[in-house]
C-alpha cells in the first residue's frame, strides 16, 4: 500500500514503492482499514452523574473516551446523543486525539423517556432540569415542544452560511 500524505494513493499486492517511500515491515500483521462506530456516545461515562458535573470536566472525559476509541482502531465515530460540535472542531483542530466524528446534538426525548436523566424522586419540570445542561438528551413531550427542541439542535449545529 502507497500512502502519500492522508490518502491511500495505491494498493496492489506486487509492488515497487517510490526510491524515496518509507517502507514499512508489517511482520505478519494484518493491515485494515480504520473502523467506523455508528452508534457511540463519547460522553457515556458522564450520562449518570452529567448534572452533576461541570462541562469542562465532561469535555475532558470525552477527550479520554475518543484517545480510547482511537487506540481501538476506530477512525470514524458518529455520536448519537450528546456530543456537540466542539466535541467535533476539537479533534479536528487538533486539540484532543479522536477519531473523525459526526455529532447529532442531544437526543430528543418524551418525559420518562431514554433521555430523562431524572432521578425518581426529581420533581422540577423537565425543560428545567435537562435542557440546559450538557448530556445525553433533552426532554420535549408533544408536537410543538419537539419541533422547537429540533428547531433549537439544529440552532446549536454550526453550517456552511453562518
Amino acid at each position: 500500500m502507497l500512502v502519500q500524505g492522508d490518502t491511500i494513493a495505491d494498493v496492489r499486492r506486487e509492488s515497487r514503492p517510490p526510491g524515496d517511500a518509507e517502507v514499512i515491515d508489517l511482520g505478519g500483521r494484518t493491515l485494515m482499514p480504520g473502523l467506523v462506530d455508528l452508534h457511540s456516545h463519547i460522553l457515556g461515562e458522564c450520562f449518570p452523574v452529567a448534572h452533576k458535573m461541570l462541562p469542562s470536566l465532561m469535555a475532558a472525559s470525552a477527550a479520554n473516551v475518543m484517545r480510547g476509541m482511537v487506540a481501538r482502531g476506530f477512525t470514524t465515530v458518529r455520536d448519537a446523543g450528546g456530543a456537540d460540535h466542539g466535541h467535533k472542531r476539537a479533534v479536528e483542530l487538533g486539540l484532543f486525539p479522536g477519531p473523525r466524528l459526526f455529532v447529532s446534538g442531544r437526543a430528543i426525548s418524551q418525559t420518562g423517556g431514554h433521555g430523562d436523566s431524572r432521578a425518581q424522586a426529581d420533581t422540577r419540570d423537565p425543560p428545567l432540569c435537562c435542557a440546559q445542561f450538557p448530556g445525553i438528551g433533552r426532554i420535549a413531550d408533544g408536537v410543538s415542544e419537539v419541533r422547537k427542541a429540533v428547531r433549537d439542535e439544529l440552532r446549536l449545529a454550526p453550517t456552511r452560511s453562518r
